[in-house]
């Protein structure tokens, strides 16, 4: 992992790429040792607030309506209270939302990018919805923690395999898994090709299917992709042995995944030994995040 002055380099960099039109990631791969998170982080950072900008446009609008309506059937039939949503960016997919939750937690890799959340959310029928700073590869939730988790095109750039993410969100999903992906295997040459050329996962839907504990409801392609070259498929899957009341949707230590304590400004993990700090609403629960205290 870098350090501020490794960041702040690629930052500048990133912002000259951005500037003329290349692609952030590569940019950074090409020209610093920063890791491939680090990399995603500062892109996300910098293209904050587009999603939201364009969130009305009559392309999104389409994708969004689709996806909304297929999700809010799949956890109404599985009598799901709790979603976690890993890699949820700005919250976008999120408005216009009509189906009464419990719980919903948006988590990103960027503070930036969940900043605009609210924006998109707050006339939702959803009680709590938390935002968190996290990775979804180690997600800061109890095992089984939220009735479902769901992707919407955030496995994507963790290729070129995504199996084990795959497995990390079936592990936070008490009832329902469902991935909006791109599908390799059902794409056409030129989807393929350029999955290919940015190094994106596909192995997503073959992981899905093979998820141990989970039965396969639904899969398919979406009608309205915002990209006809990023078209998106899906697949909802039930867990086969679901528990009869719902889920805690409580968030835990990423490092060990147990319960965390609110404290003021934040969290304990239940050893004492971090803080994990919560900054302008946005619980702050990446494994790089915790201020190391300590006890004796």
């Amino acid at each position: 992992m870098g350090g501020a002055r490794d960041l702040a380099r690629g930052l500048a960099l990133a912002r000259q790429a951005l500037r003329e039109n290349r692609n952030m990631i590569e940019t950074l791969g090409d020209e610093t040792d920063l890791g491939a998170l680090e990399r995603i982080e500062i892109a996300y950072a910098l293209q904050s607030g587009g999603y939201t900008a364009q969130r009305d446009l009559p392309a999104a609008t389409a994708y969004r309506s689709e996806v909304q309506t297929r999700l809010s059937a799949w956890l109404a039939d599985a009598g799901c209270r709790s979603v976690l949503d890993l890699g949820a960016g700005e919250g976008t997919a999120w408005h216009g939302w009509s189906l009464a939750l419990d719980h919903l937690a948006l988590l990103d890799l960027s503070l930036n990018r969940l900043s605009w959340a609210p924006r998109n959310t707050t006339a939702a029928p959803i009680r709590q919805i938390t935002r968190v700073k996290g990775d979804i590869g180690a997600p800061p939730v109890l095992e089984r923690g939220f009735d479902a988790v769901v992707t919407m095109h955030a496995l994507e750039p963790n290729g070129p395999s995504a199996k084990r993410l795959v497995d990390t969100a079936a592990s936070c999903a008490a009832r329902l898994l469902v991935f909006f992906e791109p599908d390799y295997a059902g794409a056409h040459d030129a989807m393929r090709r350029r999955m290919a050329r940015h190094g994106y996962a596909q192995d997503i839907f073959e992981a899905a299917r093979a998820a141990p504990g989970f039965t396969l409801i639904d899969a398919g392609r979406l009608d309205h992709p915002v990209n006809p070259d990023n078209a998106t498929s899906f697949i909802a899957l039930k867990r086969t042995q679901a528990p009869a009341g719902p889920a805690p949707g409580a968030l835990a230590d990423p490092l060990s995944r147990q319960a965390l304590r609110p404290v003021e400004g934040g969290y304990r993990d239940a050893s004492g030994d971090f803080l994990y700090p919560r900054l302008d609403g946005v619980a702050c629960l990446a494994p790089g995040d915790g201020v190391l205290l300590g006890e004796r």
